[in-house]
């Protein structure tokens, strides 16, 4: 700041964020390391975590529940966001970089992007065990924000990151200029699901190396290692499940781990 002062150099004034803009911006950006999370699987899922030690992250282009994955909204091609134009009228951005800028984020950064989703909650779920958890046959992951981006190393070529994500329709615009922020905005139709989602992101330079006669062509999934002592604050077996596979899990938990992380789920037999 005293270098700037000194030399008179400055980007602009201030821009006055819509309050859409405030709450994208805010929840992709900061995440509280107390935040609680949980993350529903079937027991085969958590077999295959225990086996690798390491998450299975999902192309974002190539999620089924949701094709629209990381891109902008409709909104997008026929108005320009409140933030996108104050940038672009401080800064002298053309209209042509700005629809290249588009399509990037539609297409070759979701190709280069990774995700591992999150519940952002403490207290148990029904619908998401239902939907996630095998129908309360399967584990739910207790953590926090801090234990699972300790639990999670960062390479040169892979970069991994925690985001909040925000829920709005197709007609509300987000902003392009920073880059990551569309993969941390979802339809509103999933806003019960109160996700926070580990990113894993190719950078553009790395992407090279999955060049070729036809392009980039990247993975469509990742394994990301993950350090249990530091993921797991408890295991929790669905409420459904049979006494051996409880068994399987407990032991199975507690030896990756070093201690008795598991217990049964809270939600009554019904």
């Amino acid at each position: 700041m005293r270098e700037i002062d000194q030399q008179g150099f400055s980007i602009g004034a201030p821009i006055r964020l819509t309050s859409a803009e405030g709450q994208l911006f805010g929840n992709a950006m900061f995440v509280d390391p107390d935040q609680p999370l949980m993350h529903y699987m079937p027991l085969e899922r958590f077999r295959s975590l225990l086996k690798h030690r390491a998450f299975y992250m999902r192309r974002l282009d190539l999620f089924e529940g949701d094709p629209l994955e990381g891109k902008l909204p409709a909104a997008n091609e026929v108005e320009t966001p409140n933030f996108t134009a104050a940038v672009q009228q401080q800064l002298g951005i053309s209209p042509a970089f700005l629809e290249n800028r588009r399509q990037l984020i539609n297409g070759l950064l979701r190709e280069l992007t990774y995700t591992h989703c999150w519940f952002g909650s403490d207290t148990e779920d029904t619908n998401m065990w239902t939907r996630y958890g095998d129908r309360a046959t399967g584990v739910c992951i207790k953590t926090t924000a801090k234990r699972l981006l300790a639990a999670v190393t960062s390479t040169p070529d892979l970069s991994v990151q925690i985001h909040g994500v925000t829920y709005s329709d197709e007609q509300t615009p987000i902003s392009e200029i920073i880059s990551f922020v569309p993969a941390c905005r979802k339809q509103a139709r999933f806003r019960d699901e109160r996700e926070f989602r580990l990113l894993a992101s190719i950078s553009v330079a790395a992407s090279e190396k999955y060049s070729g006669e036809a392009g980039i062509k990247t993975p469509e999934f990742q394994l990301v290692p993950v350090n249990f002592d530091q993921l797991f604050q408890a295991v929790l077996v669905g409420h459904k499940a049979n006494d051996s596979s409880f068994s399987e899990i407990e032991q199975a938990a507690n030896a990756v781990a070093g201690s008795r992380v598991v217990r049964h789920s809270e939600l009554p037999i019904s």
